[in-house]
């Protein structure tokens, strides 16, 4: 076959077809770690975005759609992903799949699916796009699912639900992303234990707060934040981290400080004191509640821990609460 001709796809030799179908398929031990966008539905499950073609909307960039187009592209193209299907671990949801498959298809899947894996379990997720079942997948446990939401109420409502995943799910990365708006409704608050009349996106983040502190075994509050510039004075260790846009750095909130040019190895934030100011109001604002919570947990007397703040400078940084992931798209040279 001649390099310098183009040859439409249709026309290609039944194996290289398939060969590219293959190529297409996401693996089922991939060499980085995913983000996916996920939400909360009307039955308080994990559910993906809603597909829409409203191109005013943001563009949805999780990894679980990574197959999607095979299930749909056409018969051949199903025919592979449905096949790499078969080869994944059994689900947690499998019954899940008789609301997008017939009972023909369910038995034939039943009976090939490895049995369980608890090191890698997956979780499915389908969406039903003009009249096609999109059937995406996720692991809980290794990749990232970052929440979103256009009703924020109703998710708070059901942060009990949502508090279950990590325990339900093994799913120990989660996050929300920053919203800078969030510093205008803490800026005139004083010091106070109600988190009722801070917008309902915040709310959610604190309810997931006050649940971590004083309690490891929960997953630790992750903010992906945006249209930052950063600086990186240290290696990195870890996977890497991604959506479908953008690569993702993660480092630990109490690493990340205002620029200056001695400032040895922490990651540096280069211009914008938005993200930094957010903390200085979360300790202004909530700290005696934190306090109280983290003494709770953990079996402490608070008057006990204010005798070891004066002797030795020790205090409680609601910055050690949380994890920072910033876009690769972001940062600058120093």
């Amino acid at each position: 076959m001649a390099f310098n001709t183009f040859h439409p796809f249709p026309r290609l030799p039944t194996e290289l077809r398939m060969q590219i179908w293959e190529a297409a398929c996401r693996g089922l031990r991939q060499s980085f770690q995913a983000v996916h966008y996920v939400t909360l539905d009307e039955y308080t499950e994990m559910s993906p975005l809603k597909h829409n073609w409203d191109d005013s909307k943001p563009r949805n960039k999780s990894i679980y759609l990574w197959d999607a187009g095979l299930w749909t592209a056409c018969q051949e193209s199903r025919d592979v992903v449905a096949k790499h299907w078969g080869k994944q671990p059994r689900p947690y949801n499998d019954d899940d799949m008789l609301d997008c498959c017939s009972l023909e298809e369910y038995n034939h899947y039943d009976r090939i699916w490895p049995e369980e894996d608890s090191g890698r379990r997956v979780l499915m997720l389908h969406s039903r796009v003009d009249g096609e079942h999109w059937r995406q997948m996720v692991y809980p446990k290794y990749d990232l699912l970052c929440i979103v939401a256009d009703d924020w109420e109703f998710l708070t409502s059901k942060w009990t639900e949502v508090s279950y995943w990590g325990i339900v799910l093994d799913a120990h990365n989660v996050a929300v992303e920053f919203d800078p708006s969030w510093n205008l409704s803490l800026e005139n608050k004083t010091s106070t234990p109600f988190i009722e009349d801070v917008p309902a996106s915040l709310e959610f983040l604190l309810r997931w707060l006050f649940g971590h502190i004083g309690n490891d075994g929960s997953p630790k509050p992750k903010l992906i934040v945006r249209d930052m510039d950063w600086i990186l004075r240290h290696h990195i260790n870890g996977p890497q981290i991604r959506d479908f846009d953008e690569e993702y750095v993660e480092v630990p909130a109490y690493e990340l400080v205002p620029y200056i040019s001695s400032g040895g190895d922490t990651t540096s934030i280069a211009r914008d004191s938005t993200l930094s100011d957010f903390f200085d109001l979360l300790d202004q604002v909530y700290y005696e509640k934190s306090l109280e919570i983290y003494c709770y947990e953990t079996f402490l007397d608070p008057c006990d821990w204010d005798y070891e703040i004066e002797t030795s400078s020790h205090r409680l940084d609601i910055r050690d609460s949380f994890s920072i992931l910033l876009s690769r798209t972001n940062q600058v040279e120093r």
